[in-house]
This record gives structure tokens, sequence and C-alpha cells, in this order.
């Protein structure tokens, strides 16, 4: 119930549905609310001290349902930023599927969208198990992502990480060109597959200059007219799903164990010694310095 208006003879389906009633309108108007009775047959609750505000409910046997029976709707009591009622599960509840749609929503940003909506304060370690816990509903917990692993053996080929470069052809349409499969990727994995791409480097381009030679003679066949159009002769199958992969009596794999370290987590890769670094005039880079 999103905005409930309670009144005396209101009728409710359990006592979850009229508590979650209750707690929905403690956060609405940014009321101190407490229970003083809750049970399947009664349920009671009322406002702060010095506050008149009150309902009361219970359970009616002849019509299997809760009934308000008593019910004062005036407050008097300022209103209140930190209600109680914002739980981890509440946040869960109301932005689950906003979090799915966008996995990469940050944990303050969220946290300020339901502070402003909800016009109360959250704890940002709520915000971030709620966040978790829809990630999880959306991709899978680790332990269920190993679960799979057996399955995904069986069902096709495996290992490494996928690197794939892509051109655009004469109908302005995306082709792979050149992939490779490596263990990480990383600068030297990327320069290698580009050692492997057939094209000359630089150095080799600057020395058939020299020759006199014709750069695009020594490019490989891959790139040539009839090597192109045969690339569309074949087709990459996808691999089944994974609720088609074959059930094993192997032991279920469980992930590793992961110790959080202290601080906060890096997200930019670490670059490789040999990587060149983005020329900022304001900062002092690391190699070729020379000291007098």
């Amino acid at each position: 119930m999103a905005n409930p208006r309670f009144m005396v003879g209101m009728e409710f389906k359990t006592h979850e549905v009229l508590r979650d009633a209750i707690k929905e309108h403690s956060i609405k108007m940014g009321k101190m609310i407490k229970f003083k009775k809750y049970d399947r047959q009664k349920v009671k609750a009322v406002c702060q001290k010095g506050c008149p505000w009150e309902i009361y409910g219970s359970y009616v046997p002849s019509d299997a349902l809760f009934r308000v029976k008593k019910y004062k709707s005036v407050h008097e009591c300022s209103r209140s930023f930190h209600v109680p009622w914002v739980s981890m599960h509440l946040i869960l509840k109301k932005y689950s599927e906003r979090i799915k749609g966008n996995p990469t929503w940050l944990v303050k940003s969220l946290a300020q969208t339901i502070e402003k909506e909800q016009m109360v304060k959250v704890s940002i370690q709520k915000v971030h198990r709620a966040r978790r816990m829809a990630l999880e509903e959306l991709q899978g917990s680790a332990e269920e992502q190993f679960k799979q692993l057996w399955g995904y053996v069986e069902e096709g080929p495996h290992g490494g990480i996928l690197l794939t470069a892509v051109a655009i052809d004469a109908n302005n349409c995306i082709y792979p060109f050149a992939y490779a499969v490596v263990e990480k990727e990383k600068f030297k994995t990327w320069n290698w597959r580009w050692d492997l791409s057939g094209i000359p480097c630089i150095h080799a381009i600057a020395a058939l200059n020299c020759l006199n030679l014709d750069i695009y003679d020594y490019v490989h066949e891959c790139y040539k007219v009839d090597t192109y159009l045969s690339t569309y002769n074949h087709l990459v199958n996808p691999i089944n799903g994974r609720d088609m992969w074959p059930i094993t009596d192997n032991p279920i794999l469980l992930p590793p164990d992961v110790q959080k370290r202290v601080g906060r987590p890096k997200k930019a890769r670490r670059k490789e010694p040999e990587e060149p670094e983005p020329a900022d005039p304001t900062k002092l880079g690391r190699k070729d310095i020379k000291m007098t």
C-alpha cells in the first residue's frame, strides 16, 4: 500500500498487511510510530509520547480478515527524518526492480535517491546490502554461479578470456577480423594479439618505406577481399543456455574464500611498467625523469 489512509472499518487480509501499511504511513508522514501489540489476533500502534495518534485492529473470524476498530488520525508531533522502519528489506522491496534495471547504480547515489523520495535518512550500510541482494537476484550469487561450472564444462569449450578486434565493412556493418583467447586481459596480451594481427608495426613500415617496398604486400591474407568474403561462409553456433546444460554427478564447486582488504577497493586497472602514461601537464610522470 503506497499511501495508506486509515479509517474505522477498513479491512486487511492479514495482520502482516496491516503492519506494513502502518510502517508505510510512518515513513510517508515521518512519524516515530511503534507497535504496542502485534500478533495474529490484535495489532495496536501508537505514535511517540504526547501524540494522540493511535490505531487498533483485530481479527474477525466470521470474515477471516483484520478490521480497524479504533483510529485516531491526528498527529501533534513534529516530523522526524530518522524513522526506524526504513530497513534493508523495505529498500529491497521498493527499489529492487530499479536496481536491476541499473546495475551500475552507485550506493551513494541510490541512498540520495531514497532520501529524496522517502524524505527520511537512510543508512549507507542498509543501502549497500539491499543493492547487493538485488544484484544477486539478477545475476545469481557466487555459489550459484560455481554450481553451474560442471555443466558448462560438459556443454562446450572453455578457458581464458576472448579478445576480439572488429572493423567496419563496405556495408557499414561490424565484423570481427581477429580474435584470441588469453589467460588474462592486460597490456601484454593485447600487445601480443596485435603482433599476431598480420599488420606491420610502425618500425616495419618505416623499414619498408626505406627499401621502397609496397607495404600492402606484407599485410596478411586475412585482409584481402577473397578472405573477407569467405568469412561469411561459416556460422559461429551459440552455446546452449545453462537451463539446457547437462547435469553431472561431480561434487558441487564452491567459490574461493575472498578476504576483504582494508580500505577502499581500487577500480582502476594496474598498468604494466612499459605502458605509456597519459600526458598531463599538471602531473610528473614516473618514467624518463632526469634529475639535475
